[in-house]
């Protein structure tokens, strides 16, 4: 879905187009944060707009046409993402607004399982290919624990976070892993549920740019950090990168898929 500039926003000197996952969605007041940072810094009016993605392997190609020079992505999304990119800001969350995820490996209460090791047989709920918590933490639990989850090769394809821990009701699976912040949010949920393990220090979603972008621009991006996010969201706001933990997660991306390509973020 693309929420269309107002004829006031295409009278504007700069046009930035924002690209984002629907599923995560973003920090709010970002939007008018980023148009009231940019436009000041480069002393003309700036309007950023919204596009919103539920397949991310569309949201990178139009990333990677130019028609968006933002995006706000996880960061499970790297390996999909030709080349460097620009690191301009990284989401927070929690009291502590930190940078970092945990998530959480659950069982529907009347599986048969104890611990990371006898969920290696089961059969696992995620996302999509890109989701740092549900798709990439299981594989990176999994390599901690010595042991795989093979089910993870097909897993049951779920849609959104929602969907993720009805399908341990449901019957469709077995197993998931699921971000902290939604479980505590859905307690009701979660009361059906058994944690059998957690991973935590997953590098929360960045903000990234075009390195086409131009200097000014980028300049007042860089500068759009810190940003406390102005109602109720899964994100408190946005920070510096955290580069040396995602250099991290890159690491792991390689350990549990050699020989793939990780997106540097510059």
């Amino acid at each position: 879905m693309t929420i269309t500039a107002s004829p006031e926003e295409r009278d504007r000197v700069q046009h930035l187009t924002l690209a984002f996952d629907d599923n995560l969605g973003y920090p709010d007041g970002l939007i008018g944060h980023l148009e009231h940072t940019v436009s000041t810094s480069c002393s003309e009016p700036v309007g950023v707009a919204m596009d919103s993605f539920h397949d991310l392997g569309a949201m990178i190609a139009s990333f990677a046409r130019g028609e968006a020079q933002l995006m706000f992505l996880p960061c499970g999304c790297l390996p999909a993402v030709t080349g460097p990119v620009a690191g301009i800001a990284q989401a927070t969350t929690g009291p502590d607004r930190s940078t970092s995820l945990t998530s959480v490996l659950v069982v529907a209460a009347g599986v048969d399982a104890d611990s990371v090791g006898a969920a290696a047989g089961l059969r696992f709920a995620a996302i999509n290919e890109y989701c740092t918590t549900s798709y990439w933490g299981p594989q990176f639990l999994a390599r901690q624990h010595g042991t795989t989850f093979d089910s993870l090769a097909h897993p049951v394809w779920v849609n959104g976070f929602d969907d993720l821990v009805d399908s341990l009701g449901d019957g469709r699976a077995e197993a998931a892993m699921v971000w902290l912040p939604y479980l505590e949010r859905h307690a009701d949920q979660a009361a059906h549920l058994r944690e059998l393990g957690r991973l935590v220090d997953l590098p929360a979603p960045l903000l990234v740019g075009n390195l086409t972008l131009d200097p000014s621009i980028r300049g007042a991006l860089d500068g759009s950090v810190p940003f406390e996010a102005t109602g109720p969201s899964l994100f408190t706001g946005l920070a510096s990168p955290d580069r040396q933990g995602i250099e991290e997660f890159s690491r792991h991306l390689r350990s549990v898929r050699p020989g793939i390509t990780v997106a540097e973020v510059a």
